[in-house]
């Protein structure tokens, strides 16, 4: 769309395309935050921690907390592991 509007107008310049990258970081970008979030948490884990929500999470558990849903599942995980309190934490 915004490419398309750029050649109608025969405006290519930096200013007219941005408006790509503008749209492109409202429509995607609150995501890509989260997962960037998300990395850095799982990186800071001890293996222990990881392997501990590896063996209680499913992978349908990671998408509802990827759509901020879930809570209540990361909840009991975390009375378990009061330790990573801190990094459930860094995700919200």
């Amino acid at each position: 769309e915004v490419i398309d509007e750029a050649l109608q107008k025969g405006d290519t310049s930096e200013k007219q395309l941005n408006k790509y990258n503008i749209e492109w970081w409202k429509q995607r970008g609150i995501y890509l935050r989260k997962v960037e979030k998300l990395r850095e948490v799982v990186e800071k884990l001890s293996d222990d921690d990881f392997n501990y929500l590896a063996e209680n999470l499913t992978g349908e558990d990671l998408i509802n907390f990827s759509r901020g849903s879930g809570l209540k599942t990361l909840g009991k995980l975390l009375i378990k592991r009061p330790n990573l309190i801190k990094f459930a934490k860094a995700l919200f």
